[in-house]
């Protein structure tokens, strides 16, 4: 079949623009631990990202650019968003 799948694994994903999560420990986590978004962003670069830019990523794999890897983790997202 000419179908590829993804398979998106962030390691923490920030919630932007409203996003809540609907599991309730969930929410009482994000909401303990969002004001260490950018304190932890710029050192671990490769485990934190955002909904935007999970987002852009996801649009991202279906231009055709060629071949990719199947599996992103949080530094392949990050990666993904900044492509054209």
């Amino acid at each position: 079949m000419p179908f590829r799948a993804y398979d998106f694994r962030p390691a923490y994903l920030q919630p932007r623009h409203g996003a809540r999560p609907r599991t309730r420990s969930y929410r009482l986590v994000y909401a303990s631990t969002s004001w260490l978004y950018p304190l932890l962003h710029r050192p671990f670069l490769r485990h934190t990202t955002t909904t935007d830019t999970l987002g852009r990523a996801m649009l991202a794999v279906t231009r055709p650019q060629g071949r990719g890897p199947r599996v992103l983790a949080s530094a392949e997202i990050n990666s993904l968003r900044a492509r054209p």
